[in-house]
Formats: structure tokens, sequence, C-alpha cells
């Protein structure tokens, strides 16, 4: 969630309360399942940004990098708020969730010193167990309390032009219902060559992911694979020698989906898989 706003001035009171409307853009996921040490293990990063700010994944070189979506408000230039949300998660190749991290901060810009004492109410919307920090200036009582950030010294003003952290949360579990998205590989040998189905599943039923690519690793030197069935669109990286399996939209709508192709390969060929994408609400529902 990120929000820029813009009110009718009111008479000035400090310090004044500003409840954010959602705007938030740009949800990003990003998830591999590998085959390590011969364990099957997998790795997941996203982050979260929006209201008029650009957020870029800093991925490794194998790895598509994307940048959140941006908005810019034209309703209230003097205060903005940018939340950003990364997650991290490990699972197993044959399914499981081995541990999954979250980690988040909103920001605050003020650029018209009327607004310099705001106390901003937030919508925490969260029943997953986040621990919060606020900044060591910030109220924490008055988070924990009402949900409202201001500072401790309600006389004293945020600074002015500068994009300061008042709050951050983190979040840690191995529980396999908090998985956003679940993606099985199903490879099969025969003669040669394999039969591959990839599956995606949509866990969080609320959650409307858009932009999304599966990224799935092909052998070298055996040509481009044979696409059977597929839901959406794909397209294939013949120097990486990358299958990428594009959908726009992953909703409560198209819950699951399939994609099917054959490839001369082992099993162990197609790991690991990589997902991202990009949601309007951040996973852990502060708004």
């Amino acid at each position: 969630m990120s929000a820029s706003h813009q009110s009718s001035k009111p008479a000035y009171n400090p310090p004044s309360c500003l409840l954010p409307q959602s705007s938030a853009e740009g949800w990003r996921r990003e998830c591999s399942q590998a085959e390590e040490e011969g364990q099957g293990r997998g790795h997941v990063c996203g982050q979260v940004g929006a209201g008029g700010e650009r957020v870029t994944s800093v991925t490794a070189p194998r790895q598509p990098s994307m940048t959140a979506k941006t908005t810019t408000s034209t309703l209230h230039a003097s205060v903005h708020l940018k939340v950003t949300e990364r997650l991290s998660l490990v699972a197993g190749r044959e399914g499981g969730l081995q541990s999954m991290e979250i980690l988040g901060m909103i920001m605050l810009s003020i650029t018209d010193q009327e607004f310099s004492k705001i106390r901003v109410l937030m919508d925490n919307k969260d029943q997953r167990g986040l621990q919060f920090q606020t900044h060591p200036n910030v109220d924490k009582s008055l988070w924990n309390s009402e949900g409202l950030l201001g500072l401790k010294q309600p006389n004293k003003p945020f600074p002015l032009k500068q994009e300061v952290g008042v709050l951050k949360w983190r979040m840690q579990t191995a529980d396999e219902s908090l998985m956003p998205l679940s993606v099985n590989c199903w490879p099969s040998e025969n003669a040669g060559k394999c039969e591959v189905n990839i599956e995606y599943e949509l866990l969080q039923s609320e959650l409307e992911l858009t932009d999304v690519i599966i990224s799935i690793p092909c052998p070298g030197g055996v040509g481009a694979p044979v696409v059977g069935e597929v839901a959406g669109e794909y397209k294939f990286d013949s120097k990486k020698h990358i299958l990428e399996w594009r959908l726009p939209v992953i909703d409560s709508s198209n819950s699951t989906g399939m994609m099917e192709f054959t490839i001369p390969g082992m099993e162990s060929d197609f790991f690991p898989i990589r997902v991202e994408f990009v949601s309007p609400k951040t996973y852990s529902h502060i708004e």
C-alpha cells in the first residue's frame, strides 16, 4: 500500500490526522524451486512498491528483473506515504514450505509545513502476527492502541522534503497455508524425452496477481520444447534455455492452471523454477 492524498485544506490545528486512501501498486514476488544437494529446495523473494516510487528488484544475472508499477498522485502532493514489502521463502521441490519471511516498511515524505505535525491513521488488517517496530521518534503506544503514526512529541514537526522511515514490520513462518502461490512441476522421462506438466495454484483467494511469469529452465542443445496445452502464453529464450509461462492475471476466477510440454532431458533439468508477479495490495494487508 502506498498513498498520496489531497483534501481541501482545513483550519490548521496541529497535530492533524490524515487518513490515507489506498492507491497501492506493485507487489512483486519472485520464487524458485531448486534441487540442492539432493534435496528439493526453492527460494522466493518479492517486493512491494507504490505511490509514485519506482522499485526495482535486484536479482542474480540469470533471473529476470522487474520494476513495480508506479503511480503519481495529483490529489495530495504535500504528504506522501510509500509502503515497501519484501517476501522471501524456501520451498521443497516435492512441495512443502521450509521457511518464509516478510519484511515491510512505511516511508513518509512531507513537503508542506502545514502538514508537518500530522498523525497518519493506517488500516492494519493483519491477522498473521506481524512484529512491528516504530522509529524511535514515533509514538509506539499511539500506534499500538490506535493505529496512528505520529511523533512522540506532538509539537515537534516531521522533517520537510525528506523521506523518513516511520514503521517496520517482520514475520517469519513455516506455515504452508500462508504461501501466496504454489507451482508444482511434474516431469516424466519417456524414451529419452521428458513430458513435463506445470501447475499453479493461488493459495490466498483474496489476492489478484498480474503480469505473472513462471520461468522453467530447460536442457541446452536440444532445441525448443514442444508446448501442448497451456493457459495463457509462453515464450522460449533459446540463449538462456528458459521457457517463460506468462499469465496476465491470476485471481479467484482462474485460481489454477496448467502447461504441458515435451523436450529431451532428465527430471532434474527443470529446476529451479522461478515466479514473478505484481499485485495491487500488500500481502500483509496494511493500507
